[in-house]
């Protein structure tokens, strides 16, 4: 049986004719780009699970218009 996992890897946040956006690393940190304020740089917002569902469908009073998941699909092996 296969069992399929999905991860949460970005969130896209758009206003006023601007995006910025959430990164999800492997580890779970939350990482914040908004390229006219920051450029190239992301800054670390914290932990994933400091965070609640209001704080992910918003940033910096922008709506989340996007969120990016992987697929993995896990091998389940039973006994018999």
């Amino acid at each position: 049986m296969k069992i399929t996992e999905y991860k949460l890897k970005g969130i896209i946040y758009f206003e006023d004719f601007h995006f910025i956006y959430h990164l999800i690393a492997s580890d779970y940190n939350v990482w914040f780009n908004d390229g006219r304020i920051t450029g190239r740089t992301c800054h670390e917002k914290g932990h994933l699970s400091d965070f609640n569902n209001s704080d992910l469908l918003i940033c910096d009073g922008k709506k989340a218009v996007l969120v990016i998941y992987i697929q993995k699909l896990l091998e389940h092996h039973t006994t018999a």
